[in-house]
């Protein structure tokens, strides 16, 4: 489910990190085949939730909020 979300987010031009041990699967293969997909696949950054830093003026940063979408995306090519 991470996967669909994640990619899709990503192909919208939305920076996506998806801390490795907050997600999980039926088992520790396919965990890992996720984790590989998003990594390989759709250039996702998978580190341990101990190593994320979120920017020091973006809302979640200020709220403490890991998981809460800041609203920002990246600039497009077009501007």
């Amino acid at each position: 489910c991470i996967v669909i979300t994640a990619a899709e987010a990503r192909m919208r031009d939305y920076d996506v990190v998806v801390p490795r041990d907050c997600v999980g699967a039926p088992s520790a293969a396919r965990n890992a085949a996720a984790l590989r997909q998003l990594a390989e696949s759709h250039r996702i950054a998978t580190p341990l939730s101990s190593r994320l830093r979120l920017p020091a003026g973006s809302v979640a940063a200020r709220s403490g909020a890991l998981g809460k979408h800041s609203g920002s995306r990246r600039p497009s090519a077009n501007g």
